[in-house]
């Protein structure tokens, strides 16, 4: 955060952003415990999406999770660890996308 705090022209919500974005909804989140109303909207938005690459990417300590998991687990989550109407844009977006390339395909 402070790293990003020292680079001009860059928005302050940036670094408020990258010291967020592990927070939650229901205040079980690091590094300061916050909740609610209390993340930045960036924050909120930044944790979703780093979540869903996280469970959909392999990684050194686990495999992709299949696509289905992943909305199924993150829909779990919806109303505890994140902001619901952000996670339910994204969900319309994937399945919007998901649906847009199936019917181009046949």
């Amino acid at each position: 955060m402070e790293l990003l705090k020292n680079i001009p022209g860059i928005p302050p919500s940036f670094a408020l952003t990258a010291l967020q974005h592990h927070e939650r909804e229901d205040g079980q989140g690091y590094p300061l415990g916050l909740g609610g109303k209390d993340i930045h909207l960036h924050a909120e938005i930044v944790a979703i999406a780093d979540v869903f690459h996280a469970m959909s990417s392999n990684r050194v300590y686990h495999q992709a999770m299949p696509f289905y998991k992943v909305i199924e687990q993150i829909n779990r989550d919806m109303f505890s660890k994140f902001n619901p109407e952000i996670l339910m844009e994204l969900v319309s977006r994937l399945m919007s996308t998901l649906v847009y390339q199936w019917t181009i395909r046949d």
